[in-house]
């Protein structure tokens, strides 16, 4: 009984949540039955969140808010930023999942209007600050947690014995090996003695080791050309010897650098915040329901083709076949108002401009990626294909790889 009186109190709440978006203009009222959901979360905050998730009318309400008052929503007072900043910042990551639904229309919103406005939403950038130091951290309690594992010379041996059994018949080391003094794994066999395996384990031990950092790649010796090694030292034998695992250890690659927290977005480390973030959205995409991913493709249509030629020639029906308010299909509101659809037209206008969105290209590349997740979800196929198709001509026009 508690459990369906506690249910019905959260569909009410989530009822007036939605109305208040959309038909209020005082931010008190909005605050307020902000700060009642929350009183009300902090005895379940996943039935809350799992409800708020599903309760489309609100989800939908929530995106056109963003849009239709770009000047409000977004601002350092904004109630709706502060909750979902707060939300973020629980250990629940329902909660996580449900700020990141609607992470792709804040940063579109954010980037429309500093790049045609010169305005800077300090409540959206807040948010973004927030999944990015929260990403910082996660990774630096990783690091901290995992120690770096040495591979023993038991389990060296077993491998140099189980490689040299079917090496014996004919393999033998090589002749720089044999000057060397340093014993391969195939002369070690080939000869059946235990004290050469344990050399050659004892040798091995000491040069692989397995590095627990997720931003640190080590790619295997490879006797072909690749995107790792283009010009990689050759080797007569593809033994794995410690010749070949002190090349690697000279040249391994950085994918990425480890992270910074940070305290501002500043023009240096804009990209770097809006590559992690939607990383982090793309990360969440196989809990997110269908509507939040067409609306992600939505803001990518805009985020790649805003301010170029092939945009404005494809302007005509544009605005008619992918607005935002496509987004209401099959939504069932819990209330009638015309306010809504004044909403709506200043969200389609505020859609469209001609000034070009710069974005570095690794924030590109997630855009891309988190698109072609979308393009094998049948009822999204078409509208991701269309975006993938804007960011190869946007790739073509800046002359991207």
């Amino acid at each position: 009984e508690r459990k369906r009186e506690m249910s019905a109190e959260y569909a009410r709440l989530l009822d007036q949540l939605a109305e208040v978006l959309c038909t209020s203009d005082d931010e008190s009222s909005l605050g307020h039955v902000l700060d009642e959901l929350e009183t009300v979360s902090s005895e379940n905050l996943k039935a809350v969140v799992t409800d708020a998730l599903a309760h489309e009318a609100l989800c939908y309400t929530l995106c056109i808010r963003m849009l239709g008052k770009p000047t409000i929503a977004g601002a350092v007072d904004d109630p709706v930023c502060a909750w979902l900043y707060a939300l973020y910042r629980t250990e629940s990551e329902v909660a996580k999942r449900f700020v990141l639904r609607f992470v792709p229309v804040l940063v579109w919103v954010y980037l429309y209007q500093l790049h045609n406005h010169n305005r800077v939403l300090c409540g959206a950038e807040a948010v973004l600050l927030c999944i990015y130091n929260t990403e910082v951290e996660y990774r630096e309690r990783l690091d901290h947690s995992t120690t770096t594992t040495a591979i023993t010379s038991a389990d060296v041996s077993a491998i140099a014995a189980a490689e040299g059994s079917t090496a014996a018949a004919g393999t033998s080391a090589t002749a720089g090996e044999q000057n060397s003094g340093i014993p391969s794994a195939a002369a070690s066999s080939a000869t059946g003695s235990t004290a050469g395996a344990s050399a050659f384990a004892d040798s091995l031990a000491s040069h692989v080791y397995v590095s627990p950092t997720a931003h640190i790649f080590r790619p295997p010796p490879e006797s072909a050309p690749s995107i790792f090694r283009p010009h990689p030292h050759r080797s007569s034998s593809r033994t794995l010897t410690a010749s070949l695992l002190d090349q690697v250890e000279a040249s391994q690659p950085v994918i990425s650098a480890p992270l910074v927290a940070l305290s501002k977005v500043t023009s240096s480390t804009r990209n770097l915040v809006l590559e992690i973030v939607l990383h982090k959205v793309t990360q969440a995409m196989v809990f997110l329901p269908s509507r939040a991913l067409e609306a992600y493709c939505l803001v990518a249509l805009r985020l790649l083709g805003c301010g170029y030629a092939f945009d404005l020639q494809l302007h005509e029906g544009f605005r008619r076949k992918f607005s935002f308010s496509t987004l209401k299909k099959d939504v069932s509101l819990p209330f009638t108002s015309n306010d809504l659809e004044a909403l709506e037209e200043r969200a389609d206008k505020f859609s469209h401009g001609s000034i070009r969105i710069t974005v570095g290209e690794r924030v590109l590349q997630e855009v891309v990626s988190a698109l072609g997740y979308c393009a094998y979800q049948d009822s999204l196929s078409a509208l991701a294909r269309q975006a993938i198709g804007l960011g190869y001509l946007r790739a073509q026009s800046q002359l991207l790889p």
